[in-house]
């Protein structure tokens, strides 16, 4: 064969292998927040009421990120994208560099008791409190979920639910029963879900069921589900059911509540606020209904978001603004110093 047939292909080979590597159209920290803002184009449920321009953030965070390649700094410039929501609900974790993030502003409640040197102190302060009401004695359920205690004239009962999660349900039945037990002839019924992390509503609907003497609607909510910011699906009611062996006639229900109080406290506040017998006291609850949305980016990086609105029987939402009160009042550390929990101190007056 003639040497030169060869030499068109050499030639090519030779050009070919003389091209500059191709970069990709996007680098590291683009392909990631463009990642991250398609999930939540596709599922977030709150962008007006969160008063966010998801189209203009597009835009603004792909000039931030462009260019950068460091895990750390592409974080932090996410993050500070994330806040602009202040939904505590939205959280970024990325483990194998141990970072995380959450788009939420603190609650006021820890920056008056930022340690638990200072929480040990608040809670002391409290049971200072309570003893004025008779209620001498605070104990701890088995699994320490509920928090308990009531006078000897049986005159006030105090519950603390710490969180509706920790439990199957069937096992968290029967340590809330045994609760119920202890304070179920009370005539007045504090409870108190101030500084409570939320979980799930079958737990937060099973403590309901005691206090309510008929059916009545819990609340009712819609998932995001389609392409539009406003496709949610058919509105789905769930209810609270009396529950069939035990009901509270406590004359007066008082329900302690702070801007630590969220999720399924949220919802739990929402639902206790038709009893005609209770009122609130604090501040407004955390405001973050819905349950959690969850994915993963393509590095392994994992997030959560809001994608259901939640409503009251009256379709009101208290999205971003938490269950309303009746009486405002805030735990501050001067009222702590004087061994005072100002809401209980608020119900010596009620007696």
């Amino acid at each position: 064969m003639n040497p030169r047939n060869y030499l068109p292909l050499f030639i090519v080979l030779f050009l070919f292998s003389c091209q500059p590597e191709r970069k990709p159209d996007r680098e590291k920290g683009e392909i990631l927040f463009l990642e991250l803002w398609e999930i939540f184009d596709q599922h977030y449920a709150f962008f007006e009421l969160r008063e966010v321009d998801w189209k203009k953030e597009k835009k603004q965070g792909l000039a931030l990120l462009k260019g950068l390649e460091n895990d750390s700094l592409i974080f932090e410039q996410i993050c500070t994208i994330l806040s602009k929501f202040g939904d505590a609900h939205i959280n970024l974790y990325a483990n194998e560099i141990g970072l995380s993030c959450n788009a939420a502003p603190l609650p006021y409640f820890y920056k008056e008791f930022p340690t638990n040197e200072s929480f040990g102190k608040f809670l002391k302060a409290r049971n200072q409190s309570l003893k004025k009401l008779g209620i001498t004695k605070v104990l701890d359920s088995k699994n320490k979920i509920f928090q308990y205690g009531i006078s000897p004239s049986k005159n006030w009962a105090y519950f603390r639910i710490k969180r509706f999660y920790g439990l199957p349900l069937e096992a968290w039945k029967v340590e809330l029963a045994e609760v119920i037990q202890h304070i179920k002839e009370a005539e007045k019924i504090i409870i108190d879900i101030r500084v409570n992390p939320g979980g799930n509503d079958p737990s937060a609907l099973e403590i309901a069921s005691y206090f309510f003497q008929q059916k009545e609607i819990a609340f009712i909510k819609q998932v995001r589900n389609g392409p539009d910011y406003e496709d949610f699906s058919e509105a789905d009611t769930t209810y609270v059911i009396p529950h069939p062996k035990i009901s509270l006639k406590a004359s007066q229900v008082y329900l302690l509540t702070n801007g630590a109080s969220g999720s399924s406290a949220d919802a739990f506040a929402l639902v206790m606020s038709q009893l005609p017998e209770l009122k609130i006291i604090g501040t407004p609850t955390e405001g973050i209904f819905s349950d959690v949305y969850r994915d993963t980016l393509s590095n392994g990086w994992s997030l959560s978001l809001s994608d259901e609105r939640y409503y009251g029987k009256d379709l009101q939402c208290f999205e971003g603004k938490g269950v309303p009160v009746d009486v405002e009042i805030e735990n501050k550390k001067e009222d702590v110093a004087e061994n005072k929990d100002a809401l209980i101190e608020y119900l010596h007056n009620e007696k």
